[in-house]
């Protein structure tokens, strides 16, 4: 039964004064929805919505309270301001209460010892190290780690706050950032109490290629579960390189290294090292090989007016993606059909979330020149009998550094 107090609330907002007071439909209107990335400050439009007690679907039907998720055009994080100004009390009553077990199964006694068995093994070589783990709930996973043989301290802001002395040579931080509404003060945190020459282990469930087409029906975005930050491995190699760290990522397990640290044989284990992402996109400044400005002050875009492009840039050692944003293309299967070449070599591409992208590894650091070679150009008119009479391939996203 619903509380009379909710059924009376619900009652009180008529949608059709919603609706009256609604400006007329513009693309604009986007901008007025779009905030600001919580990673790297790019422009993030308003992406889905979704009820308040979505997870699993809604086996437990709607709660009427909508929760808006936004999308950052350059590094793909996907987050809610939903939760920004709530306090501990406000999470502790609305989300990490007596339901959690019904929405989080597992998360109190059995996850902290499938992890133990896990890491006590993948660990086995560190166990002279002094490990804390942040974000630590019960403190049963470090716990189990102790009883086997681990030098294992726990940490939570919320649940043990008791900020425990001096550095650690190893933070593990399982299924923590996701809940956090302020991921890059929750990130320096845990940094924060790791030794110069140290490493974080930690996990992250990252989003699939087909987000955009999924958009918030992926069964992460679960704002019942408190999964209020959502990542990309742009985001997270971001965070890496802005404090001085080296990515590792392999599947849902990831980790920071500083450079040199005795950690990084663990960290190669888990997966490649990965470099910031190189964006490739338009130029505000005036090139042949596009046409004029296009789209919103936060989605300007720029077609292509020829069917080669070029950019010169620095790609660092490792693995780096290279992306070429875009917004529209002139036929379905345009992007598709697109060739990359890296120095003259033709690298293999993926073509999805409105991007263009491949995968690279380095062994060392350098200029390359970056090609792309589209199909041939067509015009809107001879497409669909638009009166446009321009040759159009992509549009690609601006990117002011281009």
């Amino acid at each position: 039964m619903l509380k009379a107090s909710l059924v009376s609330a619900r009652k009180s907002m008529d949608p059709r004064t919603i609706l009256r007071n609604l400006p007329s439909l513009s693309t604009k209107n986007s901008d007025l929805h779009s905030k600001s990335c919580k990673v790297c400050g790019g422009a993030a439009p308003f992406f889905d919505v979704v009820d308040f007690n979505k997870c699993h679907g809604y086996v437990y039907g709607p709660s009427g309270v909508a929760v808006s998720y936004f999308r950052c055009l350059a590094c793909g994080f996907l987050f809610t301001d939903f939760t920004d100004d709530w306090t501990v009390a406000d999470f502790g009553q609305f989300i990490y209460n007596d339901d959690l077990s019904l929405v989080d199964v597992g998360y109190e006694y059995a996850r902290p010892r499938q992890l133990a068995d896990s890491f006590a093994e993948l660990l086995a070589e560190y166990k002279g190290c002094r490990f804390l783990d942040y974000g630590a709930g019960s403190g049963l996973f470090a716990q189990h780690m102790r009883n086997a043989g681990f030098n294992f301290e726990a940490y939570d802001p919320v649940s043990l706050p008791e900020r425990p002395a001096g550095l650690f040579d190893v933070i593990t931080c399982f299924e923590v950032i996701e809940h956090s509404p302020r991921p890059m003060e929750t990130i320096a945190n845990f940094i924060s109490f790791l030794e110069p020459t140290g490493g974080v282990v930690f996990s992250q469930c990252l989003q699939p290629e087909d987000i955009e087409q999924l958009r918030c029906n992926w069964w992460y975005a679960s704002p019942r579960n408190g999964h209020v930050s959502l990542y990309t491995d742009t985001a997270l190699a971001l965070i890496a390189d802005r404090a001085g760290l080296d990515l590792y990522s392999g599947g849902a397990t990831h980790c920071f290294c500083y450079p040199g640290s005795p950690l990084e044989a663990f960290a190669r284990r888990v997966g490649a090292k990965v470099a910031m992402p190189q964006l490739l996109g338009a130029p505000l400044s005036d090139d042949e090989a596009y046409h004029g400005v296009e789209g919103s002050r936060t989605t300007g875009f720029r077609w292509t007016a020829l069917d080669e492009l070029r950019w010169i840039v620095q790609l660092p050692d490792g693995q780096c993606k290279l992306r070429v944003p875009f917004q529209q293309q002139i036929v379905p299967d345009f992007a598709e059909r697109c060739r990359l070449f890296v120095d003259g070599t033709e690298v293999q591409t993926v073509t999805g979330n409105s991007e263009i992208w491949a995968t690279i590894s380095r062994p060392e650091s350098g200029i390359s020149t970056v090609t792309i070679r589209t199909p041939p150009l067509l015009r809107p008119r001879d497409v669909n009998g638009h009166a446009d009479d321009r040759l159009l391939g992509l549009a690609i996203n601006i990117t002011p550094t281009a």
